[in-house]
């Protein structure tokens, strides 16, 4: 669950490496689990909903008020196969975030289906890239611009996310230099910072909790039924990962799709 943040007036091997996810409470082992009486643990707000680049209120964060909330998401990425996007809706997915690629040389080939597909269903389309600390950020920030002009994004979408789970081999004054050169040219292209996935157990461990983003909107991790743990960075959170075994009608699987 959180706070679907929405783009307000717009200018314009990859997927979540599931084994580099971060050993913290909430990101273990799968488990067995449902979609959780389909509630995604995800607070939904027009802070997600990108506006106009001349407009950053348009893509504030709002806290949200109750954990978990009613709106529902999920992310995707080419392991989760073809994907009924009309059938996700029915099964009352409100939003979702289909992956670009991982890092600055795999392009994932389902966005442009997935990102057309929840449009055309009236599911809020968003898309995020795999950071990948030891390749070009610059290249990488190009990628996700390039990706999404391709697919028409648009006032009403989604802001664009940055996953950042892995150090990549690097230290965490590299990982934190060159993601802020990703989020600097994301920021000049659409006037409001990309949504930065992470979980506190890599963002305070292996980042040493630095606040650097602390004012840009968090997507966070945590595998729990109950609220979610923070980065010690973030007072709140605008999308909230509750679970990485969900259930999800339209969605190849049993028990792996990841819901927000």
């Amino acid at each position: 669950m959180g706070v679907v943040m929405r783009v307000v007036g717009a200018a314009s091997a990859g997927h979540r490496a599931r084994l580099e996810r971060p050993a913290v409470a909430g990101r273990g082992p799968r488990v067995a689990r449902s979609i959780f009486c389909a509630l995604v643990l995800v607070v939904v707000s027009t802070a997600v909903l990108f506006g106009a680049r001349a407009a950053p209120a348009g893509a504030s964060i709002a806290p949200h008020a109750t954990c978990p909330s009613p709106v529902q998401g999920v992310d995707v990425s080419h392991y989760d196969g073809s994907i009924t996007w009309p059938s996700v809706k029915t099964a009352g997915i409100s939003f979702g975030y289909a992956g670009v690629g991982d890092g600055a040389t795999y392009s994932d080939p389902t966005f442009q289906a997935n990102y057309a597909g929840m449009r055309a269903a009236g599911v809020t389309p968003g898309a995020y890239l795999f950071f990948r600390a030891a390749q070009d950020p610059t290249t990488q920030a190009n990628n996700l611009i390039t990706a999404l002009t391709t697919a028409g994004f648009t006032s009403g979408d989604l802001v664009p996310a940055v996953d950042v789970e892995t150090a990549d081999g690097q230290s965490a004054a590299t990982v934190l230099a060159n993601l802020q050169t990703f989020v600097n040219l994301v920021q000049a292209h659409y006037g409001v910072p990309p949504v930065i996935y992470t979980a506190a157990g890599f963002w305070d461990g292996t980042l040493g909790g630095s606040t650097q983003f602390a004012t840009d909107p968090l997507w966070v991790a945590h595998w729990t039924a109950s609220c979610p743990t923070l980065p010690s960075a973030w007072g709140t959170y605008a999308v909230w990962q509750y679970s990485a075994t969900g259930t999800v009608s339209g969605i190849p699987g049993t028990g792996a799709t990841d819901l927000d």
